[in-house]
């Protein structure tokens, strides 16, 4: 078992947010302000047997504004969970994990109030294959459960896709 909890605070100047854009639906503008963060976030890393592996990370974030009433579009709680096994001689690695992340605040630009996006929910499974120690291929299936979340309001996310390709290390 690996375990670590750290605790941070940091101040940022300046840092950009996303507003919706009054007038195009899909843009942004952006507005800048004096954030200061504080996070909690914790991971823990499990051998469960030879070659699997549990791993999971919460992580907790507490944002103070300057000027904004709130940080927009910054999540509060994330959380990722992952298992992955490593077998035929490390050469195939196959991997799933879950992510979510609690819902962020938007401005609402006609009635200017302050409205939560949804929630982010992802499931994605992977598989890696080394043919030697310099090349190999991986295939990616992402947003498995077709969530149709946006990260950003009236910015819809693809459902369901597939990235495959091939690896060269040297």
């Amino acid at each position: 078992i690996q375990y670590q909890s750290e605790a941070g605070y940091k101040s940022i100047n300046n840092m950009p947010l996303f507003i919706n854009d009054s007038v195009q639906t899909y843009g942004f503008d952006l507005v800048y302000d004096d954030i200061k963060i504080f996070d909690v976030n914790g991971t823990i890393i499990l051998d469960l047997a030879k070659g699997l592996q549990f791993n999971g990370l919460v992580k907790y974030n507490i944002y103070t504004t300057d000027k904004q009433p709130e940080a927009w579009h910054l999540p509060n709680l994330e959380t990722n969970l992952g298992l992955s096994l490593l077998t035929m001689n490390d050469k195939l690695k196959l991997k799933g994990e879950f992510y979510l992340a609690d819902a962020s605040l938007r401005k609402n630009y006609e009635s200017t109030k302050t409205e939560k996006n949804n929630a982010l929910f992802d499931i994605s499974f992977e598989a890696a294959y080394r043919f030697t120690e310099n090349f190999g291929m991986f295939f990616q299936l992402n947003n498995l459960a077709n969530n149709k979340y946006r990260r950003w309001y009236n910015t819809p996310t693809y459902g369901l896709n597939i990235l495959g390709g091939v690896t060269a290390r040297f």
